[in-house]
């Protein structure tokens, strides 16, 4: 009703048939526009629109073509413009109701939009607004005699279809006419059109929608906890960092502690343990971690409880683990040691017996391949550690030996088989196994059959370390055969000491002398000390031994007259004063040494051969010296030599050696030689350096270039002693140099503390 302004507005249902009629007919088109025109004009598709020229093909979409047309699986809806008495020709494809230019059609539509629908080749179907009015029974598309449709049905014969119930849909129709026709060749009789149902009737209930409570006064605040952002962001930062400090800490260690420890162990007398680092462990954590040369490797069982774990890895070597006794095959053990051309008194040239260490029933049964590891967790783990051990290729083998294992280190010398089972790791560079409870484990090669009664025990002897063992026995007993009895503190070496009681052996460091001195003795009880004098080329006041109770005493020799011999050992020179005084020597000052420390890079054909080999080090002394002015090889000192590789600057790898080296000299630097004069005679050390290789017969090395680092020069002052009594001096015990004036550090220790520092030096 354009004219009057009217609009439909839908409202509840009367009755509850009304409701459950309620609901919408899917056209599956535009539902507005047919709602506005009062139906929809449809042609059915046409079979010959379905080609197998070449395999079934679908051309119906071809047949719905034109402005405003519109397809769906049932037929073409056609655009209808009654103006022009049939399809319409508008670019825009609407259609104008009859009833005006605007608002809702005709219900069911006007007799000139379904006059023009026949003459389009459609049939009219008017707009539904129930279910009976959407799905009408019969046939949709059912022709009469002149050519048009007949009957108001909306059911065609569905080929293909989805969905179930109320939401079943068909995307395909046949034109077949009648249901059992449909039926019998599998189709699904429906309507093309589906009425969706939107009306539910409900019956009304009285229900309480309130609840009366009486008023009362409650706090409707609640106090809350807050998190201060910046203490979480502090705990945050601080957490990173901790992280981050761990790998730099067990870096420090690894690199400071293993000469820390090794100065602790010589002083306490026991072979050095150094630290190697710290291995975190997380709870429940999968991690692997590498410090040194030991490889670590977690799982979710290692730790189960709470915080933080933390293991201690501490380098017991396998040099600190030589055996010091021989064993016969019939299990013997005795302390002898081997004569003869066959015995080498070079500890690096250990033969694989040194390390048959590893016992089973009192026989030789494997040997050290690599040094040990302490293991201790801090507290106990809860499963399992994967560890590997690197395995040492300069060590020996025995060729007997024939299958890898660890061994738990007991005791001094005691080793026992652990049988859990190992791999090797990393082309055979590197023995893992699964180890959980604290311990000292070692990577060793045994017999694979050791349990058996048949079983021989392996040669375990060491001459080389039994040479050295002897020939430090021999030394100590010519000291103490001359009189050295092991008095406290400093003393000179060749000075002969005595003290109320006898001390035991000392371990003699010598360093280098930096002034011309003699050394005095004075009898003070209970003990003798020994003082260090200065003393200038002027005649000397002599003090005489006291005579035997009446005895003349012996007069002082006349100048160019032999000295009076010194009194036999055990008796105590008694000085006799000059004129009524006891003559006293003059304070001695400090001494100066300069300290030059730096370090060489050398450019050497096979710089890991070079770096390795312990013949090199003498001709390194040489050639420094020989190629700086007033420094002499007994100055120089080599403190470490290194391979390395580096990328040169056409992107190659290319190998060198490092030195690092320092030069003891007494007083002040020599004329010319400074730190700039030293950076600058890379010639003159290289070609020192290669004299001296081509004298020590090394000529398969040979050096191409030398880069000297800026060297660092201090002094520091030695020595020094004030005015005290003098005394004559006493002869050198045998087998010290008496010219030498050299200051000596004595430190207790008994045989086995001195071979261990012998060991530890030789290796260093």
């Amino acid at each position: 009703f354009p004219a009057m302004d009217c609009i439909i507005q839908r409202l509840g249902c009367k009755n509850r048939a009304d409701c459950e009629e309620a609901g919408r007919c899917e056209y599956r088109a535009d539902d507005w526009k047919i709602e506005q025109d009062g139906g929809v004009c449809v042609r059915p598709h046409a079979v010959s629109n379905f080609t197998t020229d070449e395999g079934p093909q679908d051309m119906r979409h071809e047949g719905c073509s034109g402005d405003g047309n519109q397809f769906t699986p049932y037929g073409c809806v056609l655009s209808i413009d009654p103006a022009s008495g049939g399809h319409t020709g508008g670019s825009n494809g609407s259609t104008v109701p009859s009833g005006g230019s605007g608002g809702v059609g005709s219900p069911g539509g006007s007799p000139e939009q379904q006059a023009a629908c026949g003459r389009a080749g459609g049939k009219w179907f008017p707009f539904a607004r129930t279910g009976a009015e959407c799905e009408v029974p019969g046939f949709a598309f059912r022709r009469v005699a002149g050519g048009g449709f007949s009957g108001s049905g909306t059911h065609m014969c569905c080929l293909r279809w989805f969905g179930s119930g109320d939401h079943l849909d068909c995307d395909l129709f046949s034109l077949d006419d009648a249901q059992p026709r449909c039926e019998v060749c599998g189709g699904r009789w429906i309507s093309m059109f589906r009425f969706r149902q939107t009306g539910r009737w409900i019956l009304g209930r009285w229900s309480k929608n309130y609840e009366w409570m009486a008023r009362e006064f409650t706090p409707v605040n609640r106090w809350l906890p807050v998190i201060q952002q910046h203490k979480l962001s502090q705990l945050w930062e601080n957490i990173v960092q901790q992280v981050r400090a761990f790998p730099l800490k067990n870096f420090i260690q690894c690199r400071l502690n293993p000469t820390l420890d090794s100065l602790v162990g010589i002083a306490m007398q026991q072979p050095p343990v150094p630290k190697i680092g710290d291995a975190m462990i997380l709870p429940g954590q999968v991690a692997s971690q590498r410090l040194g040369g030991i490889y670590l490797e977690t799982t979710a069982t290692t730790h189960t409880g709470t915080g933080e774990l933390t293991i201690e890895l501490r380098l017991d070597g396998a040099r600190s683990n030589l055996a010091l006794v021989s064993e016969d095959a019939n299990g013997t053990v005795s302390a002898r040691l081997l004569q003869g051309s066959s015995s080498s008194a070079s500890l690096t040239q250990l033969e694989a017996s040194c390390y048959a260490v590893v016992m089973y029933n009192a026989k030789t049964v494997g040997q050290l391949i690599g040094d040990c590891v302490n293991f201790a967790p801090n507290t106990p783990l809860s499963g399992p550690v994967s560890i590997c051990l690197p395995i040492d290729s300069t060590i020996p083998t025995n060729s007997a030996f024939g299958a890898h294992g660890f061994a738990l280190k007991e005791s001094s010398g005691t080793f026992s088989i652990l049988t859990g089972s190992v791999t090797l790791q990393g082309s055979g560079t590197e023995l893992c196994s699964n180890v959980q409870n604290a311990g000292i484990y070692c990577p060793t090669v045994r017999y694979s059959d050791f349990t058996s009664s048949s079983v021989v025990s392996a040669d375990s002897t060491c001459p080389a370390l039994q040479t050295v063992a002897a020939t430090i026995t021999q030394r100590a007993q010519v000291l103490q055969d001359s009189g050295f009895s092991g008095g406290g503190g400093m003393v000179l070496l060749g000075q002969a000491t005595t003290t109320g009681a006898p001390a035991a052996p000392a371990f003699v460091v010598n360093v280098p002398p930096t002034s011309t001195t003699t050394t005095e003795t004075v009898t003070v009880p209970p003990t003798t000390q020994a003082e260090t004098t200065g003393m200038p080329a002027s005649p000397t006041p002599t003090l005489m031994p006291t005579p035997a109770p009446g005895a003349q005493p012996t007069p002082a020799p006349a100048p160019g007259a032999q000295p009076t011999p010194a009194p036999a050992r055990g008796t105590q020179p008694t000085p006799t004063p000059a004129q009524g005084a006891l003559p006293t020597a003059a304070p001695v000052p400090p001494s100066k040494q300069t300290v030059v420390t730096g370090s060489l890079t050398l450019t050497v054909v096979d710089a890991a051969s070079f770096a390795s080999s312990s013949q090199v080090r003498a001709s390194l002394r040489g050639g420094i010296a020989a190629g700086l002015p007033g420094v002499d090889a007994s100055m120089v000192r080599i403190s470490d030599v290194r391979a390395t590789r580096r990328l040169t600057p056409a992107r190659f790898l290319s190998s060198s050696v490092v030195v690092d080296y320092s030069i003891l000299i007494p007083g002040s630097l020599p004329a010319g030689l400074t730190a700039t004069t030293i950076s600058n005679s890379g010639s003159e050390i290289m070609n020192g350096i290669n004299g001296e290789l081509a004298a020590a017969s090394l000529t398969q090395f040979s050096v191409t270039g030398v880069a000297v680092q800026t060297p660092i020069i201090a002094e520091a002052a030695v020595g020094g002693s004030t005015a005290a009594p003098t005394q004559a001096s006493s002869p050198s015990p045998s087998g010290l140099p008496p010219s030498s004036c050299a200051a000596a550090v004595r430190l207790p220790f008994t045989l086995v503390g001195a071979l261990g520092a012998v060991v530890l030096l030789a290796w260093l």
